[in-house]
Parts: C-alpha cells; structure tokens; sequence
C-alpha cells in the first residue's frame, strides 16, 4: 500500500511541475517590434529599420561580412532571421544549394526565393532575451560563413 501511494504522489508530482513549467512559458509574453530594436542595439548591433517591424544589422566572422535581416512575424508570434546569400543562378550554385538545404544539420535552413539563394532561422517569440538573441545569431552567422565555398563567388 505504502508503495502505491508513493507511485500516486511521485506522479502527481512530476504532472505538477510538468504543467507549471509549460504554463510559465505560455505566459512569456512576446516581444515587439520596438523591443526587438532595442535588443538588438543592445547587443551592439547598428540597427537600420527595413520595413514594418523589420531591422537589418550587420554581423561579422571570420573576415565575412553578413546583413542580417532580423523580423517580427504579421502574428508576432516568431522572429525571422535571414541572411541573403547571393544568386543561385550558376548551375553549381543550384546543385550546392540542394546539398545545403539537405545537409543543414541546425535549427537554420536554406532557400531559394526569387532568384537568391537564403539562409535563415525561425524563432518562438517567447522568453525571449538578449542572450537567446545573440546565441541565435551567431549561429545563423557561423553556418553562413562555414558554407561559404558552397554558396560563394566562383561556384
């Protein structure tokens, strides 16, 4: 009996802290538009408005210079960045950019629109903080630069 109890607790417990943990998330209230500009100058970034609830910043690594478009979905419910990596108009700009968007093994992802070959990243515009921002874009940027002789001049 002793143990029944014990199994009964321990799962109420767990569904407790379960329930809690999701529900402190839900109520993260997402950022706007002015917010994100200001987290963005925060973190150093030379901000230039580039359309309703839109931001373009410039990050660099390793000798590469990248224009991030940082934006605000219509809902507010995500923050889209994207980095135009140039045209996809060579043949084996086209073929690299098959094996870039099969061989993307993070949360960013490669497209093509309009002629350019993009790379970019979705996030849950909830809990966001400076830290979140920066980890994100630093990412985007380091799969950007590391894809280089896929998507560069001369392919």
């Amino acid at each position: 009996m002793r143990k029944i109890k014990l199994f009964i607790f321990l799962v109420a417990l767990v569904a407790t802290t379960t329930l809690s943990a999701q529900t402190i998330i839900n109520q993260c209230a997402p950022i706007n538009s002015s917010q994100l500009k200001t987290m963005l100058s925060q973190l150093g970034y030379e901000v230039k408005d580039a359309g309703t609830s839109s931001y373009t910043i410039v990050s660099t690594r390793d000798g590469s210079t990248l224009p991030i478009l940082a934006q605000l979905s219509g809902n507010t419910e995500n923050i889209w960045l994207t980095i135009n990596l140039g045209d996809a108009d060579s043949l084996n700009t086209k073929k690299n950019y098959l094996y870039l968007k099969e061989s993307s093994y993070s949360s960013n992802f490669f497209y093509v629109s309009e002629g350019k070959i993009i790379i970019a990243q979705k996030i849950d515009n909830r809990g966001i903080d400076n830290a979140l921002l920066r980890k994100r874009i630093d990412g985007l940027t380091q799969e950007a630069v590391a894809s280089t002789y896929l998507w560069g001049k001369g392919n």
